[in-house]
């Protein structure tokens, strides 16, 4: 799943339990972030999730998280 996340993008995965978090770049490769996700934290919890952690990025041009894919 890709995010944008207050105007920078985040993708996200589920592998074997946990959230996988990654910074993607134009030319096809991510980096991992350094991002913790809980466990328990299902798929339709991740904008609330995200919105929570990161909501002092928040600005006018880009005042939400948005699912991407």
């Amino acid at each position: 799943m890709l995010f944008n996340v207050f105007g920078w993008m985040l993708q996200i995965e589920r592998s074997q339990n946990e959230w996988r978090a990654y910074h993607p770049s134009n030319d096809g490769k991510r980096r991992p972030s350094s991002l913790v996700i809980p466990e328990f934290i299902k798929e339709e919890e991740l904008i609330q999730y995200l919105t929570d952690i990161f909501h002092e990025n928040a600005s006018a041009l880009h005042p939400e998280v948005l699912k991407v894919r």
